[in-house]
């Protein structure tokens, strides 16, 4: 007959592999929940061969109870263990496709080609531009970002007269991105006068250059820049992207490389501390010795020399003969 105790023993020991086995090579949740299960029907059964009301049936019954606690808390565990290791494989998944779509970015492929470059936290952007309007104008920001209206003039982004016919507006862009835009100007007949010259660009900052609470300004003349500059600006903020991306590869190689060589560096002092230890121990018997034989312990025979009286008696001439 199995005892209480047996059956406590056995259902904690699939409670601890439960526990144990949720890490990185762990058994799924389906295996865990099926193990716990089972240990506890396999308590339960070897409390169902005891007497009701004997002393080992009430031991047996409790050590059960605790036994589904365990499970319980174990199943919980290994829940909460395989979580976390598919939210960082769901998380290392996304940084390497985003590192791959990086790498493939074709700058003549135009915006949409710069857009992939941000992330998806936001920045705010302040727009500010100089411009002389007159009576019952309006000026507007339109760009390759919905925010900005998606080129669509009717949806563009409102700015707001400042003093010295300065126009100023926030909007909340993609931290580390690059956007193009334009400044528009509404007439009262509800005609558009388009910024000239080419398409002006502004590339966004990471989350972590600005401050909580900061503002990333833009100053802009309406005169807008040369297509040409527009364009080598653009290839050489993606080739900049793309060294971002290769460097960073780099730094982790490098990191794994330190750390591997920071391990043995530690490993190699833990020897030499052990050769020290030796080495003093030697010193410390050399010494021991050395005193010995200064005072007599050892003479340089390698005999120990026995100890004389006054009181022995001589040998007699006869013996000395001898």
């Amino acid at each position: 007959m199995a005892s209480p105790s047996c059956a406590a023993f056995a259902a904690s020991r699939v409670v601890a592999a439960a526990a144990s086995g949720a890490g990185s090579n762990g058994p799924t949740r389906k295996n865990v929940t099926r193990k716990a299960v089972n240990a506890a029907k396999g308590a339960a059964r070897s409390t169902t061969r005891l007497n009701a009301s004997s002393p080992a049936a009430k031991g047996a019954k409790k050590a059960q109870t605790s036994t589904a606690g365990g499970v319980a808390t174990a199943m919980t565990e290994a829940e909460n263990a395989v979580a976390l290791k598919n939210n960082a494989v769901a998380t290392q998944r996304a940084q390497l496709a985003r590192a791959r779509e990086i790498m493939t970015i074709d700058p003549t492929e135009g915006h949409n080609a710069l857009e992939l470059l941000a992330s998806v936290e936001s920045v705010a952007v302040q727009f500010s531009v100089h411009y002389e309007t007159k009576v019952g104008e309006d000026l507007f920001v339109v760009g390759s970002h919905r925010a900005l209206g998606n080129w669509a003039q009717a949806d563009a982004f409102p700015l707001t007269w400042t003093e010295g016919s300065y126009w100023k507006g926030v909007a909340d862009l993609p931290a580390g991105g690059a956007f193009f835009y334009k400044y528009i100007v509404r007439r009262p007949d509800g005609s558009y006068r388009w910024q000239e010259g080419a398409n002006n660009l502004v590339m966004t900052p990471d989350v972590w250059d600005v401050p909580d609470g900061g503002t990333f300004l833009l100053d802009d003349n309406f005169a807008g820049l040369s297509k040409q500059a527009n364009n080598a600006l653009a290839i050489r903020l993606i080739s900049t992207e793309k060294e971002k991306v290769t460097l960073k590869i780099e730094t982790k190689k490098a990191k794994e490389m330190t750390k591997a060589a920071l391990s043995e560096l530690l490993i190699a002092r833990e020897e030499l501390q052990k050769a020290n230890e030796k080495l003093a121990m030697y010193e410390e018997n050399a010494q021991t010795v050395i005193s010995k034989v200064k005072n007599g312990i050892f003479p340089k025979g390698g005999k120990k020399e026995k100890a004389t009286t006054g009181d022995e008696e001589q040998p007699t001439a006869a013996e000395t003969s001898r």
